[in-house]
């Protein structure tokens, strides 16, 4: 029973490069290096598409600018999977409370956009927060008021703020 060849990238490369680029036919390229007509007509059709940077689709790249596309096409696919499994990791943990005071703190070393935008916060609502910092609440000022009011109405006890 015939066994299946298997060529490498550059072999593949170089054998379509003869037809491409040395203007050599297919019938004498195949003579030369042993090969079937099929599998050389292929591997020319490839080399061109990708040439023009059209990848070929189910077939691993032939040149290099195209294998290095896949190679980025494949870690940015797995960059968004691990980014969306820490989303769900932050949102188990319950992080919400905590986000704005964390991201103020990222936001030391990386791009407040970038932060935010991975813990799944608007920026306009963090900046709003970043400017409620230093103002003190309406309510709370209100209530603390009211409690000093009422200690100061009852002398003598412990509690009341001279």
């Amino acid at each position: 029973m015939n066994e299946r060849k298997v060529y490498s990238r550059e072999f593949k490369q170089r054998a379509a490069c003869m037809v491409i680029d040395d203007e050599c036919s297919v019938p004498d390229v195949c003579a030369t290096l042993e090969i079937g007509p099929t599998a050389l007509r292929r591997w020319v059709d490839q080399v061109r598409k990708e040439r023009q940077g059209q990848p070929v689709k189910g077939t691993k790249a032939i040149t290099d600018e195209q294998r290095e596309i896949q190679n980025l096409k494949a870690k940015i696919k797995r960059m968004e999977l691990e980014a969306e499994i820490l989303k769900r990791l932050a949102a188990a943990l319950d992080v919400g409370s905590r986000s704005f005071p964390m991201i103020a703190e990222l936001r030391e070393s990386y791009p407040t956009a970038i932060v935010c935008r991975t813990f799944g916060v608007k920026r306009s609502s963090f900046y709003e927060w970043i400017g409620r910092l230093g103002q003190p609440d309406a309510r709370r000022e209100e209530l603390k008021a009211k409690v000093v009011e009422v200690a100061r109405s009852k002398p003598g006890r412990a509690w009341a703020p001279e």
